[in-house]
């Protein structure tokens, strides 16, 4: 049987119409993007993550490319592996710097002579960064430009001069690495109006500009990670865009006429706090503040929230006494949040580059400053069949 209080009231023209205003200013388009937005989220990538999948591009592509003619006397096949990688400044806009140093040999076959030459290379190539729209979700590209600098120093005697033909070979071996495609991010629970690449004290930040109705901008960045990626999502902006979808989601309690509200979010650690306001409408008409603290782990490579703690707050007059988390539903709650972290995340566990296959795992969330940041490695899997 229901609650006295849930059966017998009135309705509260005020109060209704105060819920309808909260609501709609949760709903409200955020308009246009502005010139010089300011970052609401980010997935970075330092240069080891990045080391490591150029470096199994460049090896794969030496492989695969065919040996180059040397005036017509012979051919001349180098293999190339990446030694060394860094970002630096990029020479165009939306672009990603990359510097690094190639070793290897290069297999000659000239004028009767067959031998191997090791050498070393430098090189400086800058990789765009390209962003398209597809139904709610962005999809995030990475693609080779122009190599703008490679120098070869053989190790050894050459029989000739054949700096400047490994040098062209260099270059149409970098300048042929597949794009890397990093797939979608955002979704139903994380729009994502628009996306950007920056610098970022060695490592490529991807900045993220969520539909909050309001700027909600990360405060400070916390400590780029050293290895693998890391997601950041703003508290702000998580908050927001969980009052969206619960205000969408409208009544929670099978036409009971409840309907929840997110208030606050404070992510310290692995522990958060959400501030909760239960409302009752179409008679009785009330609502009641609550505050519920509880603890955040990434379980099978999945962001879980878990609330174990309900304390009561303020509350309208003659509100009736109810427990949010049986009214409104844990999980109810705990997946809006969840769904909302998940959205800064590229939405496949996996992504391609060229015929490899390279696995997102992640490993760890916890609230850093006034953002969550969600962090993991990235690992090649299996290859595809060779083009």
């Amino acid at each position: 049987m229901l609650p006295l209080f849930l059966l017998f009231s009135c309705s509260n023209p005020a109060l209704q119409e105060e819920y309808e205003a909260r609501k709609a200013a949760a709903l409200s388009a955020p308009g246009e993007v502005p010139k010089g937005w300011e970052a609401e989220g980010a997935l970075r990538m330092c240069g080891p993550a990045m080391e490591q999948m150029l470096g199994t591009a460049i090896a794969r592509e030496s492989k695969a490319a065919k040996p180059m003619d040397v005036k017509g006397m012979g051919t001349i096949k180098p293999v190339l592996e990446l030694k060394s990688f860094k970002l630096i400044e990029p020479a165009c806009k939306e672009c990603v710097g990359t510097k690094g140093r190639l070793e290897g040999n290069a297999e000659v076959k000239v004028a009767g002579i067959k031998t191997k030459i090791p050498f070393k290379a430098n090189f400086e190539m800058d990789l765009r960064f390209s962003s398209e729209q597809r139904g709610e979700r962005r999809h995030i590209v990475l693609t080779p430009q122009e190599v703008r600098k490679l120098k070869v120093k053989f190790e050894g005697a050459a029989p000739m001069n054949l700096s400047g033909v490994v040098e062209k070979y260099g270059a149409q071996v970098l300048a042929q690495i597949d794009p890397v495609d990093l797939g979608d991010l955002g979704g139903p629970e994380l729009h994502l109006r628009d996306a950007r690449v920056v610098g970022d004290g060695g490592c490529m930040r991807i900045e993220l500009l969520t539909d909050a109705p309001e700027p909600a901008a990360v405060g400070k960045w916390p400590k780029a990670p050293e290895e693998g990626w890391q997601a950041v999502v703003s508290e702000e902006a998580l908050l927001a865009i969980a009052r969206r979808e619960a205000f969408a989601m409208g009544d929670v309690a099978d036409g009971m006429g409840i309907y929840a509200e997110p208030t606050s979010l404070d992510v310290d650690g692995d522990a958060f706090t959400l501030g909760l306001r239960v409302w009752r409408l179409g008679g009785p008409d009330w609502w009641r503040d609550y505050t519920l603290k509880g603890s955040l782990a990434v379980t099978g490579q999945e962001l879980v929230l878990a609330a174990d703690e309900v304390i009561e707050g303020p509350k309208s007059e003659g509100a009736g006494v109810a427990d949010p988390l049986a009214l409104v539903g844990e999980a109810y709650l705990m997946r809006i949040l969840q769904d909302s972290a998940q959205g800064a995340l590229p939405a496949a566990d996996s992504f391609s580059m060229g015929s490899s296959q390279w696995s997102v795992v992640t490993e760890d969330a916890r609230g850093v400053g006034d953002s969550l940041v969600i962090s993991g490695k990235i690992q090649i899997g299996k290859s595809k069949k060779a083009r």
